[in-house]
């Protein structure tokens, strides 16, 4: 047992110091208590600086002039919005006109039409006028199979010599 008092002893002097340290900062705390009730009593009672009318024109310039900043980041803004408005109103115009001539791009002309159609030979043109009531067109003639193709090639030979037997045609 005396071993473990002998470990026991440093750390009992250890805490003995560390008391007697904390009871001299708790007195040296309470003795400056009252220079610091001092110290802020003089703080508040020192006068504060007179206002002049330099300080008042320099805050009101000052104001006009952050004021100013705001009006200009505003219009800035608002410039930046017309134009991206301005930009979008250019792309929508843009793709209407796009799509309406897109829309139109199907649709025959009917000049177009006529001209190729009279550029065509009267037989050309008694042709068309055969398929057409046959209900096909050229582009439906040319897809038929071989022998359909033929079978109608007779038959608007065959027709065509009937309109001449009958004058239809000179």
């Amino acid at each position: 047992m005396s071993s473990v008092s002998n470990h026991l002893k440093p750390l009992d002097y250890h805490f003995a110091s560390l008391r007697a340290e904390q009871q001299n900062s708790s007195q040296e705390t309470i003795s400056s208590l009252p220079q610091m009730q001092r110290i802020q009593e003089q703080e508040d009672t020192r006068e504060q600086p007179a206002v002049t009318s330099h300080d008042i024109t320099l805050s009101q310039s000052l104001f006009y002039a952050q004021q100013a900043a705001q009006e200009e980041a505003a219009q800035r803004h608002s410039s930046a919005q017309q134009v991206a408005q301005a930009i979008a109103d250019e792309a929508a115009a843009k793709a209407d006109q796009e799509a309406q001539q897109a829309a139109y791009s199907n649709v025959p002309d009917p000049k177009a039409d006529f001209l190729d159609y009279m550029e065509k030979t009267p037989e050309e043109r008694f042709f068309l006028a055969f398929l057409n009531a046959e209900g096909l067109t050229e582009e439906e003639f040319e897809a038929l199979p071989q022998e359909k193709k033929e079978e109608l090639l007779d038959k608007f030979e065959q027709v065509m010599k009937e309109k001449m037997e009958n004058g239809d045609i000179i």
